[in-house]
């Protein structure tokens, strides 16, 4: 994984990484586990699965998002 943000601790982190089941790389963000943080990823993740739904040829398809706290 290689970071594409820098650490700045206000911002959230994103790393570039590889999905080796689907042969592409990827994006992945990191929150803090904080509620307002966790607030604000659930309402990003209710964007783009709107955003998704709405985007019936899969042409702007953004990708799989998993939100878990560890």
């Amino acid at each position: 994984m290689t970071s594409i943000t820098s650490r700045v601790s206000v911002f959230p982190q994103v790393v570039k990484a590889y999905d080796h089941m689907d042969h592409e790389p990827v994006a992945i963000k990191i929150i803090k586990n904080k509620k307002p943080f966790l607030n604000q990823a659930q309402i990003e993740v209710k964007l783009l699965e709107l955003m998704n739904k709405h985007d019936a040829e899969n042409k702007y398809y953004i990708g799989m998002y998993i939100v878990c706290r560890l």
